[in-house]
């Protein structure tokens, strides 16, 4: 789930307390999961990745470090290789 909302000019406070009180009300049925295409300004957060692959994580680091040890695919939120 994603919430959006968009205003004019002069009702920015009016309109960030309905996204809050939206997130507020649906925050109990969150499943604490993340979707990689919907982190694109979540910067260098590692923690968020790790959560969108779950238990895959691990492996797939391993395959990282295996073909991409220097990260050649990057683009949007991916999998880091492990420093060497």
């Amino acid at each position: 789930m994603q919430i959006m909302t968009a205003w004019e000019e002069g009702e920015t406070s009016k309109y960030i307390a309905w996204a809050r009180a939206c997130w507020t009300a649906l925050e109990p049925f969150a499943t604490r999961e993340a979707y990689l295409n919907l982190m694109s300004d979540a910067g260098e957060e590692p923690v968020l990745v790790q959560t969108a692959y779950g238990a895959n994580y691990e492996r797939l680091v391993a395959l990282k470090n295996t073909y991409d040890p220097t990260n050649v695919f990057q683009i949007n939120q991916n999998i880091k290789p492990t420093a060497r």
